[in-house]
């Protein structure tokens, strides 16, 4: 891999956690709404407005953090080749992308978890996702 790779994928990286971080109050509105469907009353049309309303950006989400993840390991890689690099400002970058990395992966596993349930567009699938994490929650 080559050090203008390596900034191609950390400058890609930083782009998507600043997306996601501008999606911020849809992932809050996503889980204050998951929270109160399990005493709505009308649950199923509750469920289908929240798979409605959160479709788009959810799936948004869920693609760019799956994105993230893929160059977070790019990026992991790159510097793991390039360490053995003896340019010290290089090895200044190196340190400077471990800590963009250590910001940015609980960001994308978190997005990755929330944001599971809209992984597809299917308006059907959305709402069997909804239902079984309802589920699983009332079991807990």
């Amino acid at each position: 891999m080559t050090k203008e790779q390596l900034d191609n994928y950390i400058r890609r990286l930083i782009e998507v956690q600043t997306e996601l971080g501008d999606m911020n109050t849809i992932f809050d509105e996503q889980v204050a709404d998951l929270q109160r469907l399990s005493s709505a009353e009308n649950l199923e049309q509750q469920i289908m407005a929240m798979a409605s309303k959160y479709r788009i950006p959810g799936f948004q989400a869920y693609h760019l953090a799956v994105e993230g993840y893929s160059l977070l390991n790019l990026v992991a890689l790159g510097a793991a080749v390039l360490k053995k690099d003896s340019d010290p400002e290089l090895k200044k970058k190196l340190e400077i992308t471990q800590r963009v990395l250590d910001e940015t992966e609980p960001l994308l596993l978190t997005t990755l978890e929330h944001m599971a349930t809209y992984r597809s567009l299917d308006t059907d699938e959305i709402i069997r996702n909804i239902e079984e994490k309802l589920a699983k929650e009332n079991q807990s």
